[in-house]
């Protein structure tokens, strides 16, 4: 083998040389690549736990939120019934006989929630002198449910709504409606009696008699044919 020349032992150095430098620097960007992979993993682990803790504080405060809404939610069940206990032993105005009142307010208690809820509202509107919303709540019922055992009751607070609005044609109308169609209803007796009564406002104090004595004669047993008696007497004297 012939010797190297000392060019071509140069050239051989310098390549290693080269080509060790070249290594190094290798070695150094894949180093450099690894750290910035440990520091990315590392930085995606914290995240992690941060959104953990995010999805925990989350769920407290929906819990907080979900409670609160409950508490809030009772009371304000609370408060309704209150409310309506109030109202209930509120005098009524004084179109309105405040004993029929509270007996279909007890009745209306007992009834299907179909039916209950509007005959309540008609009720509570009575309570409060809203006669135009009591009016138009007992019309739809009459309407919707007629030959019910609530039917009669409800032509008959259409007519004391009427009185309650100064409406004394369309009460008479009303009145005479719950005598007709239920005779024998547990409201006939107090139509006829508030039938007398609205004659009397109409100035027909003869016909408000023999509306009376109608009542005393066919309904004798009745509370309200006793009040009859008595007012027969009272109308007779003005003549």
């Amino acid at each position: 083998m012939k010797s190297l020349t000392r060019n071509t032992i140069s050239i051989i150095f310098l390549s290693l040389v080269v080509s060790a430098c070249a290594s190094s620097g290798v070695d150094r960007k894949f180093g450099d690549i690894r750290d910035e992979i440990i520091d990315m993993r590392s930085l995606q682990a914290d995240q992690s736990v941060a959104i953990e803790q995010i999805r925990e504080e989350m769920k407290a405060l929906t819990g907080k939120l979900e409670e609160l809404e409950y508490v809030a939610t009772g009371r304000t069940a609370q408060l309704e019934q209150t409310l309506s206990t109030v109202s209930r032993r509120m005098p009524p105005p004084a179109e309105v006989p405040q004993d029929l009142l509270q007996m279909d307010d007890a009745e209306a208690r007992r009834m299907s929630p179909v039916d209950r809820d509007g005959v309540l509202e008609g009720l509570r509107a009575l309570r409060m002198g809203e006669f135009d919303a009591s009016k138009a709540t007992f019309e739809n019922y009459v309407s919707q449910r007629p030959g019910t055992p609530f039917a009669d009751n409800a032509q008959f607070w259409i007519g004391i709504s009427e009185v309650g609005l100064g409406e004394y044609d369309r009460a008479v109308v009303a009145f005479s409606e719950v005598y007709r169609a239920y005779p024998r209803g547990d409201r006939a007796p107090a139509a006829l009696y508030f039938l007398a009564d609205t004659f009397v406002k109409l100035g027909a104090t003869d016909d408000a008699v023999v509306t009376l004595e109608k009542l005393r004669d066919d309904f004798s047993r009745s509370s309200y044919a006793q009040q009859a008696v008595k007012r027969i007497k009272e109308l007779k004297t003005r003549r």
